[in-house]
């Protein structure tokens, strides 16, 4: 896909989830200078989601030099972020709970569907870290591309 095209748009509707430099959503050129305004810096855990079609978040991509490398795996159904029920919760309140400030820890809970029967639950505890940008956007930009491939 080159400059302008369809996985450039998606890349850019969704970084700020994914690499955010300030907060969720904010995707114009100014990020502020520090000053006693500009809002914290926010990090997540490097995992890119989709939606399932019961209307679950589930893990659709790792980012490699994620803190989640390793650990989480592609189809993992998010269930709990800290003591949140997040099954079935809107994307973006979903992305609000991953972000924050970096080296702080959540908690996750996941169903993993493959470890038999209805999915076993797994907890894991997660610091929240910067992505590397040009990893991330390469997995965006991989995702998207899967996604339209299928479609």
């Amino acid at each position: 896909a080159g400059r302008g095209g369809p996985a450039d748009e998606f890349m850019a509707s969704w970084t700020g989830c994914c690499t955010p430099s300030t907060q969720m959503g904010m995707h114009n050129s100014h990020h502020g200078g520090g000053g006693r305004n500009a809002p914290p810096e926010r990090a997540g855990i490097g995992i890119i989601l989709a939606l399932s079609p019961d209307g679950s978040l589930y893990v659709h991509t790792v980012c490699p030099g994620s803190s989640s490398e390793g650990i989480l795996e592609p189809g993992d159904v998010l269930m709990k972020i800290d003591s949140e029920d997040v099954f079935r919760a809107p994307a973006p309140y979903v992305a609000e709970l991953l972000l924050g400030k970096p080296g702080t820890v959540l908690e996750l809970c996941v169903r993993r569907e493959h470890l038999g029967g209805e999915g076993a639950l797994l907890y894991f505890r997660l610091t929240r870290k910067r992505t590397d940008p040009g990893l991330a956007r390469r997995a965006i930009r991989d995702a998207f591309e899967e996604h339209v491939e299928d479609a």
